[in-house]
């Protein structure tokens, strides 16, 4: 027990809060790369110094932030702690730390319900899960919470969209479909080396697919119609668009989209309702994007 009872005081606002990051990998340097950046946002960040070369290049680079001795000293300094852990350790770095009551607690470990994160964070009963994605890096990544808190929904503001959810089914789906980020990039790249073998120089080939996308992309955000409107806008009758969008149809391109999402969503159901593995059973090489 770390004995500290005169902690930072308890988060009424944004204002003079500090916030603390257990595990310091890929999500947390999104985050606080994110956070840095956000003119709005001056809060001090406290870092894990579990992977030291990336908390001290996140200190570096980010006035605000500081690494610890250890994850014990991150809790004692910060209002507001991330959990950024990958599943197969939870359990193990959880464990051994000590939270304050008045803690909250932000979850950002892979298919651990907000139930399964109370029990190894007592008597913490501020909690959210949240799904942050890589590209909060940048200020323009959705995020998901659950259940929707206002502190963490004016934090994951500030690193992009905050998406609330009422219910943990839709925080898993929602979750399911982060898994097809890397798939976006492959359809990029297919389209790209296509062009190459039709002559196209390299670098025009993925400059041209990069920008014709991020075109595409703002056209859902100022329309607001449903995806399948758009499509069909776009089809004109007898073009390009429409013989492209029905040959991938014929061949069953769409349905396994979404056959490989029910895959993704029953891993996570499993994962969560699954017993924690005992220390000697743990891997600790998975990740948990």
């Amino acid at each position: 027990m770390s004995g500290h009872t005169d902690g930072p005081p308890r988060v009424e606002s944004l204002d003079g809060i500090v916030l603390g990051f257990v595990g310091t990998g890929t999500i947390t340097a999104s985050i606080v790369t994110g956070l840095c950046a956000a003119p709005e946002s001056s809060n001090r960040i406290w870092l894990s110094p579990r992977n030291a070369d990336v908390a001290a290049r996140l200190a570096s680079t980010c006035s605000q932030a500081t690494v610890a001795r250890s994850n014990q000293e991150v809790l004692d300094r910060s209002n507001i702690v991330f959990l950024a852990l990958r599943p197969q350790i939870a359990h193990d770095v959880l464990r051994g730390l000590h939270f304050r009551q008045d803690h909250r607690v932000i979850s950002l470990i892979a298919t651990f319900s907000r139930d399964r994160i109370a029990a190894l964070v007592a008597p913490v009963t501020s909690i959210s899960c949240a799904v942050p994605q890589p590209t909060v890096a940048a200020r323009l990544g959705p995020t998901v919470i659950f259940p929707p808190d206002p502190v963490a929904r004016t934090l994951f503001a500030r690193l992009g969209v905050a998406v609330e959810v009422n219910s943990e089914s839709e925080l898993r789906a929602l979750w399911a479909s982060t898994a097809a980020m890397a798939s976006y990039f492959s359809t990029l790249d297919t389209l790209a080396s296509w062009l190459i073998r039709n002559g196209v120089h390299a670098r025009t080939a993925r400059d041209y697919i990069a920008a014709m996308f991020r075109g595409l992309s703002h056209v859902p955000l100022a329309s607001k119609a449903p995806f399948g409107e758009l499509a069909d806008e776009f089809k004109t009758k007898g073009g390009l668009n429409e013989q492209f969008a029905r040959d991938l149809a014929r061949s069953g391109v769409f349905d396994a989209w979404s056959a490989g999402l029910d895959t993704i969503l029953t891993r996570i159901e499993k994962s969560d309702n699954a017993p924690d593995a005992p220390p000697a059973a743990r891997d600790e090489t998975g990740s948990s994007r």
